[in-house]
């Protein structure tokens, strides 16, 4: 079962590194990061949804990304993840929560913004086995229709 505990993102110039406020988990020993992306996934109105992790945009592999929309981690270890998503424009009173899962339990859900296109990054440090699962998870509250959203970046960093 992975266990997450929330961090923070603490830029320094324009090299941004994981903080949990005691921790400098990005210092000279950093391990291997990857980044990927997603294609579109369309979720209706009043629904959750997982996103798809499709391409494996910078870095070595970190996660099994065959089965797109659950992929899972090849080894097992303690890693940091953070999320942006990007999205069709809500309307003005619709929002939408984006969230990171593992193995089951959901972990955090990022700042809603209303009818933004880009939705606020969620950040945590899991401890896996290899063969959990990652899940970005949003949910669509637009209040009128089905909207598309997608993974715009999501950074994992084997610590």
């Amino acid at each position: 079962m992975s266990t997450w505990t929330p961090i923070k993102l603490r830029l320094r110039g324009s090299d941004a590194e994981i903080f949990d406020g005691e921790t400098d988990f990005a210092g000279g020993g950093a391990g291997a990061q990857a980044v990927y992306t997603g294609n579109s996934v369309n979720i209706a109105n009043g629904a959750s949804g997982d996103l798809t992790f499709d391409t494996l945009a910078l870095g070595p592999a970190l996660l099994d990304i065959s089965t797109p929309d659950a992929p899972t981690f090849l080894t097992a270890g303690v890693y940091a993840v953070a999320l942006n998503a990007s999205g069709d424009a809500l309307t003005a009173a619709g929002y939408a929560t984006l969230g990171l899962a593992a193995t089951g339990g959901f972990a955090f859900t990022a700042d809603t913004e209303h009818p933004e296109d880009t939705w606020a990054t969620s950040l945590g440090v899991c401890v896996v086995a290899a063969g959990d699962p990652l899940l970005a998870v949003v949910n669509n509250f637009d209040g009128a229709a089905a909207r598309n959203f997608a993974i715009s970046a999501c950074s994992v960093v084997k610590l």
